[in-house]
């Protein structure tokens, strides 16, 4: 319920803000080769639009067939439940939230969580303890593994459809009403970059692409595969794919943190200073990024964490507190 309340917000300033200005009378006209210019670009900016909204219906598809892919392809691992918690249910099922510790392709014991709805809940194979099959993605990282026997279904958001056909129709029922209002006999001169058919388009891509510019991590993210680590610091699911297939893990300790001046979104950047044992040799000192929660900062400390990280991308890195101070 909260998902569709927070529709409106974006929803308001697509759709019925640029209807304000439609009264204001149009001061301005452009030329006949200007007009036609603008033209093109608005029917670009609103087709542009019609994509970013229908990439909500076809992300979910292209999920289920990259899953099934790697289900046929991939490397078969054994992944231990470490722990469970109950996210509620999907058509009476309980839909559980998997804390999962496996060997990954690059000999490293890693975490991950993993969503999952339980169609046998009588069965307990979920319970803390048990061994279930992954399938490793061994030609690529999205996504970076697959339950060996699962089902996966695309979510099929007929409210998606109802969004990109009314978003079809304003934009096709906007330039009407301007052209009937503000063109007299001068055809389609009324346009000009003000013009509410023009910016209504340019603010809706704006609020459509907001999150994964805020989060670079967040664009194409499969949201079933989490970080089971404390803190993670990404910035695609490119590069959290990759850490969790081919991260090495190592013992370590944070030696200072500090928050930047910078946000990551509505979470304060904090700079770990870590330094990472290696096998043989010195230890090696790193400087990483991480976004942080407010309501996690009073957990953060110094002392030893478990490390998870890529030796060729530093910056890509995974730490969980361990019980050392």
């Amino acid at each position: 319920m909260f998902f569709y309340l927070f529709l409106l917000i974006p929803f308001f300033f697509m759709y019925v803000f640029p209807l304000f200005f439609l009264r204001v009378a149009s001061t301005i006209s452009s030329t006949p080769t200007v007009a036609t210019i603008l033209l093109v670009v608005g029917t670009i900016l609103w087709t542009l639009q019609s994509l970013l909204i229908a990439s909500f219906i076809t992300k979910p598809r292209k999920h289920v067939k990259r899953h099934k892919k790697v289900q046929k392809s991939g490397k078969l691992v054994q992944a231990k439940v470490l722990s469970y918690e109950k996210m509620g249910e999907t058509e009476g099922m309980p839909k559980l939230e998997l804390l999962l510790s496996f060997i990954n392709l690059a000999g490293s014991p890693t975490k991950v969580k993993l969503m999952v709805v339980d169609s046998k809940p009588h069965e307990n194979r979920y319970e803390p303890g048990n061994y279930i099959d992954l399938r490793l993605n061994q030609n690529g990282f999205n996504p970076p593994f697959a339950l060996a026997s699962a089902s996966y279904i695309a979510d099929k958001r007929l409210w998606v459809w109802g969004w990109l056909i009314f978003n079809i129709a304003y934009a096709v029922g906007l330039f009407l009403i301007s052209y009937k209002q503000h063109s007299g006999r001068n055809g389609w001169l009324f346009l000009h970059p003000a013009s509410p058919w023009m910016f209504a388009p340019v603010t809706g891509i704006a609020l459509l692409a907001l999150p994964a510019f805020i989060s670079p991590a967040s664009k194409n993210a499969d949201d079933i595969i989490r970080p089971g680590y404390a803190l993670s610091s990404m910035y695609s699911i490119l590069d959290f794919g990759e850490l969790l297939l081919y991260g090495h893990a190592a013992p370590g300790e944070i030696l200072n943190y500090a928050q930047t001046s910078v946000w990551q979104g509505p979470d304060p950047q904090i700079r770990f200073d870590i330094s990472i044992k290696q096998e043989y040799g010195e230890p090696e000192l790193l400087s990483s990024l991480f976004g942080v929660k407010v309501a996690d900062l009073h957990k953060l400390r110094t002392g030893g964490v478990e490390v998870l990280y890529l030796p060729n991308k530093k910056n890509v890195i995974m730490l969980d507190y361990t019980s050392d101070h």
